[in-house]
């Protein structure tokens, strides 16, 4: 059982539900003696930190976090490239999108390093499916049922989304 830590600041059942739509056993844990019984744990990332992270301590999750001794290697690859399978933007745009706010890059150079480099499949997904027990094509397969027809198409056998840089 795959223990889903509810930090009260998210929508944590979608998290499960989504799980569940691949095939993995979850389960919302609300207190920290759940973690015990988990096979592996998720801690979901949340906009407002400070709330969950007090909640977390509150709970004693903080704790038995630290006894399970989590793994240090982080799905981040994974996270952002689902991101961008479902909404059509990835880590990339994030940070591109925040350097041009500062005026730390022109949009010309943004659009460049998207184009480059959201599309991409993170490194550390051999390790997840891996981990998940999970084919590339069995991922894609479900990844791609997860994306937004507003923003995907499927064209000539291959997804394709409308790009602002290609809008005159």
């Amino acid at each position: 059982m795959l223990a889903v830590i509810d930090t009260a600041t998210g929508n944590i059942q979608s998290v499960v539900n989504a799980l569940t739509r691949i095939g993995v056993t979850a389960e919302i844990a609300v207190e920290a003696a759940t973690l015990s019984n988990a096979d592996a744990i998720v801690l979901p990332g949340v906009g407002a930190i400070a709330p969950a992270i007090k909640l977390l301590r509150e709970r004693g999750f903080d704790e038995a976090i630290r006894r399970r001794v989590l793994d240090d290697m982080h799905e981040n690859g994974v996270h952002d490239y689902l991101k961008f399978i479902k909404f059509g933007y990835g880590r990339c745009t994030d940070h591109a999108s925040k350097d041009i706010r500062s005026g730390e890059m022109s949009r010309e150079e943004a659009v460049e390093l998207v184009r480059r480099h959201d599309s991409v499949k993170p490194k550390d997904l051999e390790r997840w499916l891996d981990y998940v027990g999970m084919t590339e094509d069995e991922f894609d397969r479900i990844a791609d049922t997860f994306r937004d027809p507003r923003v995907w198409a499927f064209r000539d056998g291959e997804w394709a989304k409308s790009n602002l840089w290609d809008q005159a």
